[in-house]
């Protein structure tokens, strides 16, 4: 997997992850999904629910969100 992202995001001439498609994907589930904190931390894997934490605290002010959506656009992310 990770060879394939990182040889499409050359093509593309971007950089990406497999951990930063996870976290983008994770922080939309948050925002739109409209799953409780025990489905999230099934779908995802995490073991603590603390560990959610750092991307409800993305999602949930829209203009926090439009920051860190800024900053990963500037990172080529």
């Amino acid at each position: 997997m990770a060879l394939s992202v990182k040889k499409y995001a050359e093509q593309a001439g971007v950089k990406a992850t497999p951990h930063s498609f996870r976290h983008q994907c994770i922080t939309w589930l948050t925002r739109h999904s409209g799953l409780a904190d025990a489905e999230l931390q099934l779908i995802t894997g995490h073991a603590r629910r603390e560990t959610l934490a750092v991307y409800q605290h993305v999602a949930l002010d829209g203009e926090l969100e439009g920051k860190y959506q800024e900053a990963m656009n500037k990172a080529g992310l």
